[in-house]
């Protein structure tokens, strides 16, 4: 889309950047002599307007409902179990986050039962679920992501789970 600016030797245009997003954009200047098209400048601009309040998103991609994870001999096993809704694991399990922002992840950490256990600062976001319980128990699981300006957003799923040797 082209613009008028004025001016007679130096010309200005005044551009609301709040229409568009943060990020690089290109600004293109045309000059006319009255007969023909001159010549066509570019600018490279980034647009910062203000503070990000876009939360990330986050979600837990393993475990999955409906699944049954069996770890032997440093292998996990994913089986279907379309008779519970909590996925029951026994042993280790890698837990595995989808975590995504517009400008920028920084973090994501891993809690069980409100228990900090773990933060990832780099992709991908998984963290090693190793807990020594001799008995079957239901757990919550929760991660949070952090964005580079502060916000936060979490997913929590509910997991039963034993493991009786590391």
């Amino acid at each position: 889309m082209w613009n008028d600016a004025y001016g007679t030797d130096l010309w200005t245009y005044e551009w609301n950047t709040t229409n568009y997003t943060n990020g690089n954009h290109s600004i293109y200047a045309r000059s006319y002599d009255g007969e023909n098209y001159s010549s066509i400048n570019i600018v490279n601009v980034t647009v910062e307007n203000g503070i990000d309040n876009i939360p990330p998103t986050i979600k837990i991609i393993t475990p999955e409902l409906k699944k049954l994870y069996i770890r032997l001999f440093n292998y996990t096993f994913k089986i279907p179990f379309p008779f519970i809704t909590n996925p029951l694991i026994f042993g280790k399990l890698l837990v595995e986050v989808d975590a995504n922002d517009n400008v920028g992840v920084e973090s994501v950490r891993f809690y069980v039962n409100n228990i900090y256990r773990e933060t990832v600062t780099d992709p991908p976001y998984n963290w090693m679920w190793s807990e020594i319980s001799d008995y079957l128990f239901p757990y919550y699981l929760m991660v949070v992501a952090k964005d580079t300006s502060g916000n936060e957003a979490t997913d929590i799923i509910q997991a039963w789970k034993i493991q009786i040797y590391e």
